[in-house]
Order: structure tokens, then sequence, then C-alpha cells
């Protein structure tokens, strides 16, 4: 009985090794949650490499979809639009309130060397940031001071 044990967690353990160095250690992972009533499909962004990946390369977003940026610690977090495709809305939040928001924050021209890219700073730290399609904000009647719901 112990040997099986044990075998079954050498086995378990070359799984997860061998899951780590192919890259499957972080599984994509989805939240649904709500500005102002209107449910947004998030992906989450919660490690480093996720965070600088952000929406880099992507043709587009729905208009009820968006990205969650998750950091362990509130501080004011800048963005850029590096090899964005399209504008997008930028939601700064503090403890599930909206803290700061930049909205229809354009795409960059092709070309556009990223020493040019202007960087994006909320006024307060923030501890999430969710990216959302341009236009989310004034279709949602979000402000500062509102509570997102389901984070």
């Amino acid at each position: 009985m112990l040997k099986n044990k044990i075998a079954f967690l050498v086995v378990l353990g070359a799984v997860a090794i061998t899951a780590a160095v192919l890259g499957f250690s972080s599984v994509q992972k989805y939240k649904t949650i709500f500005l102002n009533g209107t449910a947004i499909r998030t992906e989450l962004a919660v490690e480093a490499a996720a965070r600088a990946r952000g929406l880099s390369g992507r043709e587009s977003l729905g208009t009820e979809q968006g990205m969650l940026f998750v950091f362990g610690v509130a501080e004011r977090y800048a963005f850029w639009m590096i090899d964005m495709r399209f504008p997008i809305d930028i939601i700064w939040l503090r403890l599930g309130k909206v803290v700061d928001i930049a909205e229809a924050v354009p795409a960059p021209e092709p070309g556009t060397d990223t020493t040019d890219l202007p960087r994006y700073w909320p006024r307060l730290p923030a501890d999430m940031v969710l990216e959302v399609a341009a236009g989310t904000v004034r279709r949602t009647k979000l402000k500062i001071g509102d509570e997102v719901r389901g984070l």
C-alpha cells in the first residue's frame, strides 16, 4: 500500500514538472464581472507574463469581453498600447471600486516606435486593472467610485 502511494506521488510530481516545463502550469482562467449590471466575461491576467502580454497582437475584443489584470499590491500601474490594434477603455480598480478611467485609448499608428508610445497612469493606486472595448465605459455609464461586482 505504501509503495503504491509513493509511486503515485512520484508520477504526480513528474506530471507537474513536465507541465511546468511545457508551459501548462498557468491554465487560462475567465471570470464574469458586472459593470453596473452589464456582464463582462474577462480573461484573467494574473502571472507577470500574461500581464506583460495583455491584449497585444489581438485583432479585436467583443463588446462584452475584457481582460482583468490582477496585481498583489495596490500601486499606480501604467499601461501602454504596445502592439495594440484597436482602442480600449482602461479601468483601474481598488478593492472592487473604480479609482480611475481612461476612455477610448487609441491604438498606435502602425510603425510607432515603442519609445514614442504614451503611458496611461491612474491618479490613485489600484490592485486590478480592467481593459474593455472602447465605448464600454460610456455604454455601462461607469464612473469613478462605482463598484464592480463579481471580483
